[in-house]
């Protein structure tokens, strides 16, 4: 029988043979998942980008209920549910979609200086609001894997093995997708996680392979490992949340994703 690493290492071999069925950059993440940061949303250059279902429906429309706010601290995720108002959209969703209407407004009528500042908190910058249908997240304070850094920037072609708890999982990183011949091919980082005798994969499409873990933790109950990640630079861009419940062995999507925008 076939140990954990030998199974790990033919795994990898075989996404990398082709085997692998690759995720098209039409299908990055659950298009009723959302991931939001406090910042600018002015859709110009350096804003954070709304997905498609938000971009194709009316901000009264997006979705009030079933969010929830993450903030980053060392060693641990706060997790907190967001309360939805009786009407209207919780304050963190209202200024991103005032400030859409703002940049809409200032672009159509250029003899008005519109201020689209956004009135999140100085200290908002490690704070998320992710929303995923069917899913409930754990609430208040999860411990994350230890990385001596804080954070880990993954070195491409290591299978790290680590510890989620006493939980021991795996972690590998590729540049891109594989073709027959091994070649890499595309763009973005391939990440292969392992645990309880199993594999799965997730395509970070675009902004190169430059990726950050920046966090782990179990965040939605299951015992396995949750990841939170950002890649890019230059003013642009990638977060992607993967979810160990939204998961399957082989390849998945990131569970949500968010993308700004650079020069």
């Amino acid at each position: 029988m076939l140990n954990r690493t030998t199974r790990f290492v033919f795994a990898v071999a075989a996404m990398a043979a082709g085997f692998a069925t690759p995720v098209s950059a039409k299908e990055l993440a659950d298009p009723n998942a959302y991931l939001i940061r406090p910042g600018e949303w002015a859709q110009g250059v350096g804003s954070y980008l709304l997905t498609d279902q938000m971009s194709s429906t009316q901000s009264s429309t997006w979705p009030r209920h079933g969010w929830y706010q993450i903030a980053h601290t060392p060693g641990a995720l706060k997790i907190s549910p967001v309360n939805a108002p009786t009407k209207g959209l919780p304050d963190f969703l209202a200024d991103v979609a005032a400030q859409v209407v703002a940049s809409q407004s200032a672009r159509n009528d250029t003899s008005q200086a519109v201020d689209v500042s956004n009135t999140a908190p100085a200290d908002a910058i490690d704070v998320q609001y992710l929303r995923v249908p069917g899913v409930k997240l754990r609430q208040g304070t999860v411990p994350t894997v230890k990385f001596s850094n804080g954070t880990l920037s993954p070195k491409l072609d290591h299978t790290y093995q680590l510890k989620l708890g006493d939980a021991p999982f795996t972690l590998h990183v590729q540049n891109g997708l594989r073709g027959k011949n091994g070649a890499p091919y595309g763009e973005g980082a391939l990440y292969t996680v392992g645990y309880g005798g199993e594999f799965y994969s997730y395509h970070l499409d675009g902004y190169g392979w430059d990726t950050h873990v920046q966090a782990v933790a179990d965040v939605d109950g299951d015992g396995k490992p949750d990841f939170f990640i950002s890649m890019g630079g230059n003013n642009s861009g990638y977060e992607a949340v993967l979810l160990s419940s939204k998961a399957k062995p082989g390849t998945n999507k990131p569970t949500a994703t968010l993308s700004s925008q650079g020069c």
